[in-house]
C-alpha cells in the first residue's frame, strides 16, 4: 500500500470513529429528563422514555413553526417590494397559455 492510501485509510477510519463516538454520546446525553442523566448502566422507565420523546416532538414543531413563520415574513417582504417595483415600472402581463 502506498503512504497516500495508509494515510486515507487512517483518516476515514477516523472520522468514522469519531461520528459513531460523537451519536453514541449525543444519544446519552439526550436521555436528560427532569434534570437527571440516565446513565447507561441504568435503565429510564418508558414513562420517561416517552417524556424524553415527547420533547422531541414539541422542540421539532417548534423548529418547523418558527420556520414558517420565517417564510411568511420573507412573502410579506417580497410582496412590499414587488408593489414598490411595480408602481415604479411598467409591468405588462404576458399571454402565454
Amino acid at each position: 500500500m502506498s503512504l497516500r492510501a495508509r494515510l486515507t485509510l487512517a483518516a476515514s477510519t477516523l472520522f468514522a470513529g469519531g461520528t459513531i463516538w460523537f451519536v453514541h454520546w449525543n444519544q446519552t446525553n439526550e436521555r436528560e429528563v427532569g434534570g437527571k442523566l440516565f446513565p447507561s448502566h441504568v435503565k429510564p422507565s418508558e414513562n420517561d422514555r416517552l417524556q424524553t420523546m415527547y420533547k422531541g416532538v414539541l422542540r421539532d414543531e417548534k423548529r418547523v413553526a418558527e420556520k414558517k413563520a420565517q417564510r411568511e415574513e420573507q412573502y410579506r417582504v417580497s410582496l412590499a417590494k414587488r408593489e414598490r417595483y411595480e408602481a415604479v415600472q411598467t409591468v405588462l402581463k404576458s399571454n402565454t397559455s
